[in-house]
C-alpha cells in the first residue's frame, strides 16, 4: 500500500508543491545546486 494513495489529490498537491519549494530553496542557498537542475539538488541535499 503506498503512503499516499491516488485519490487524495490535495495531499498529491500539497507533496509536489512542497518538493518544488525545497528545489527553489536549496537552489538558492546551495551555491554548487546553483549547477544542477533543482530535483537534483533536492535529491542530493
Amino acid at each position: 500500500m503506498p503512503p499516499i494513495s491516488a485519490d487524495n489529490t490535495l495531499l498529491i498537491w500539497v507533496f509536489l508543491i512542497t518538493a518544488a519549494a525545497a528545489a527553489i530553496v536549496i537552489e538558492q542557498k546551495r551555491r554548487g545546486a546553483a549547477k544542477l537542475p533543482g530535483a537534483v539538488a533536492a535529491l542530493l541535499q
